[in-house]
């Protein structure tokens, strides 16, 4: 039955540990799931800034080479011929160097060409005959570097447009349509309000920091807040407030440019000029547009000149624009990427395509979405002590619910052989009792015979009950309220001599006391009762297993060093290997024990032990050739005397 309540402990037992495993398992899986979103949207947060950041950048610097392309007068891209039919007047017309012999390094080549014309021809202000060029005293290298240039750029523009819809038969079509939808800006008052309104605009988006900090939640904690703005909505919302920011910026930027080469005169005419005459010679211009060509990309601005339309253009090096826009960002994104964005020049479905330049710019940085928490840092965190705490638990409880157990199943034994002990005594207690109380034994003798038989009986009764309540004394910590007494080792081992040998007499044996003079007559200082329990017990236990060996048992005390050493030993079969870690155990009898092996409960070695210590010494077990030996060791507390 206790072997049935002990399956079921144990199978309820695990059953709970169990459920908490799997709560903290769950619940672990819950703070990882949390602790990786936290960890990404923070990294999506830091990469979405650092990409604000670079788009900034890009775009500043973009607006700054298409900003010095629209400053540039339109008469530096015209070419002699050009120039020869809509001037009035003959000017000498000598190469412009800036853009002849020290063009910006990302550009290919300027060119032009004139709208008014059936077929029109793709010209270049850089390009001209090699007789003309000498008479001016100009290099050729560069014409002829211009001149391959060129001719490079007419197979390109010749070539069959790429558009899906199949809209333009070449890609000087394409160029053409996108030029002429560019709308001229108009002239500005300087002195009015028009050049405020560009150059200062208010922004209606109130969605800045300062809102989102009174949108988070105030009273949470500073980790909330943080979570709340690293939140991806959060995040895109800022991502659209910045692009507009660097759109307004840019057109700001651009808008001046464009209208400051509008407010000065005409480079080419002369200071003596009326304002009706340079209203008639300053070409409208309008600010440059990028297209891509295949994968070449140039930039195209219309051009209005006393009435006849053309189109000037800039076929810019890709290489150079890509390296110089990467160099400005390298140390944010040292592998980030420019790829040509293709679908709109605007970028208004992203905000990582520039907005000056038809590029979309490719971080390349998946390493900080794809930053997760390791294991350690869930072991070093909170968790790691949770499950710390509930493993310390999960064991302790463990080792205390084997211990409550096998006490239960140690008690249950111990009231069970008690039950048998105390069975035989009262059985014979009754029978001989009713028998001479009732007159049926005559005979003196038998009389005595009964009579002896009772008084065996009680002192084994007596000696039962009193083991029982020296160790329920000492479960308490009652031993160490018992005085000490100060006397010869002489005294102490006569004291319960007489008793030791009436004990060993009763099972047919005969004790032997062997002690030297010298330790005879020294003196200790030792609690006497408790000793004279522990060797009752030891002498009572040789005289019931050892009664079929030897018939004596040895007493022999001496002092090693400060200690008193007394070792009671037998003669009998000893001990066997497979029982010796059990003796000192508690109730480590069950009642079928009981029944068939000698008188007890398995308590009086547990007891002894017990006692032993409570004095501060120790009750062992020692080996012998034949028979079994328990030494006491009690410390004497007297150090210097005989």
């Amino acid at each position: 039955m206790m072997g049935n309540r002990t399956w079921l402990i144990w199978l309820v037992a695990s059953a709970c540990s169990a459920v908490v495993l799997l709560a903290m398992s769950v619940v672990t899986l819950r703070f990882v799931e949390q602790s990786n979103d936290t960890v990404r949207q923070g990294a999506d947060a830091y990469l979405e800034e650092r990409v604000r950041l670079a788009m900034w950048r890009l775009d500043t610097l973009a607006t700054s080479i298409v900003g010095t392309e629209d400053a540039r007068p339109a008469e530096e891209l015209f070419t002699k011929d050009y120039r020869d039919k809509v001037q009035s007047q003959a000017i000498d017309f000598v190469p412009v160097a800036s853009i002849y012999a020290k063009a910006p390094a990302y550009i290919n080549i300027y060119w032009s060409v004139d709208l008014g014309q059936k077929q029109p021809e793709v010209l270049s202000p850089q390009v001209y005959e090699e007789t003309y060029l000498v008479g001016h005293r100009v290099s050729l290298a560069a014409n002829h570097k211009y001149s391959k240039k060129l001719e490079r750029l007419n197979e390109l523009l010749r070539a069959p447009a790429g558009d899906k819809k199949g809209e333009f038969e070449s890609n000087l079509d394409l160029v053409c349509m996108t030029c002429l939808v560019l709308p001229f800006p108009k002239a500005l008052d300087v002195e009015g309000g028009d050049q405020a309104q560009v150059l200062v605009q208010k922004d209606d988006n109130n969605f800045s920091l300062d809102y989102l900090n009174k949108q988070a939640p105030t009273k949470q904690k500073n980790s909330k807040v943080v979570q709340y703005k690293n939140a991806p909505e959060v995040q895109q919302k800022i991502s659209k407030v910045e692009k507009s920011k660097r759109q307004k910026s840019v057109e700001r930027l651009a808008g001046n440019v464009v209208n400051y080469s509008q407010w000065n005169a005409n480079p080419l005419q002369s200071q003596s000029e009326s304002n009706a005459d340079r209203q008639v010679f300053t070409p409208e211009m309008t600010a440059f547009a990028p297209v891509w060509i295949e994968d070449e990309l140039v930039l195209v601005r219309r051009v209005r000149v006393m009435g006849r339309e053309m189109l000037q253009g800039i076929w810019l090096k890709k290489q150079e624009i890509v390296k110089q826009l990467l160099d400005e960002v390298s140390d944010l994104f040292p592998t980030a990427n420019l790829e040509p964005y293709l679908d709109k020049i605007d970028g208004s479905t992203t905000e990582n395509v520039m907005l000056k330049l038809p590029f979309i710019l490719i971080p390349q940085q998946h390493s900080y979405s794809s930053v997760d928490v390791s294991a350690r840092d869930v072991v070093d965190g909170p968790i790691g002590f949770a499950w710390l705490g509930v493993g310390f638990a999960l064991v302790a409880g463990f080792f205390m619910l084997r211990g409550v157990i096998k006490m239960s199943e140690r008690r249950a034994a111990f009231v069970s052989s008690v039950t048998h002990e105390l069975r035989t005594p009262l059985t014979t207690f009754r029978l001989y009792s009713d028998m001479l109380s009732s007159g049926l034994v005559k005979e003196p003798i038998t009389q005595q015979k009964y009579l002896e038989t009772l008084r065996t009986e009680s002192e084994r009764l007596t000696h039962l009950v009193e083991n029982v309540l020296s160790y329920s004394q000492i479960e308490r910590g009652g031993v160490a309220s018992k005085k000490s007494e100060e006397l010869s080792l002489r005294d102490l081992i006569e004291r319960s001599t007489d008793r030791l040998e009436n004990r060993a007499l009763g099972a047919g044996m005969k004790l032997q006391v062997q002690m030297s003079e010298f330790d005879a007559a020294r003196r200790i200082l030792v609690n006497t009762t408790t000793v004279e329990q522990i060797l009752f017990n030891l002498v009572d236990n040789a005289a019931k297993y050892a009664c079929d060996g030897g018939k004596v048992i040895s007493v022999t005390a001496e002092f090693h060093k400060h200690n008193l050493r007394i070792a009671v030993c037998d003669q009998g079969q000893g001990v066997c290997r497979g029982q010796r870690g059990r003796l000192f155990k508690p109730f480590h009898k069950t009642s079928e024990q009981a029944a068939s092996t000698k008188p007890g409960v398995g308590l009086g070695l547990a007891l002894c032990r017990r006692l032993a210590r409570a004095m501060k010494g120790d009750l062992v077990y020692e080996k012998i050739d034949k028979g079994a030996c328990f030494v006491l060791k009690v410390p004497s507390n007297l150090k210097n005397n005989r």
